[in-house]
């Protein structure tokens, strides 16, 4: 619908533009909820193993790596550390800087109820 339309569609009707409107951003917040929303089964071995060493502490990729038992940072554990970063299961611990030397991981509390289930 193009915002011509809406304009000449809600002077005519501005409750139906209300409920239209009111209808599509439900929509949009369910999908969103539904994107945010992941089970530990929807979880590799790599995401799930990095969340329980993350119940331990704060770690940096390397020291989970180590864990882990890999020798360096793999593609695959960067996608792990993505994945879990999208769903807000980890988060950082310096948060304004990315990329410093001494940037750390922790699990959210949403990451932690959902190693309770």
């Amino acid at each position: 619908m193009a915002l011509r339309d809406i304009v000449i569609f809600s002077a005519s009707s501005p409750l139906k533009l209300c409920m239209k409107i009111n209808k599509k951003v439900q929509e949009e917040v369910q999908e969103e909820v539904q994107d945010e929303t992941v089970g530990i089964n929807e979880l590799s071995k790599t995401e799930q193993s990095t969340l329980k060493i993350l119940t331990g502490g704060m770690f940096s990729k390397n020291e989970i790596a180590e864990m882990l038992g890999y020798k360096s940072v793999t593609g695959n554990l960067r996608n792990a550390f993505e994945k879990l970063l999208q769903y807000n299961l980890i988060e950082y611990t310096i948060p304004d800087k990315l990329r410093s030397k001494n940037q750390k991981y922790k699990i959210t509390k949403k990451g932690t109820n959902l190693l309770e289930l």
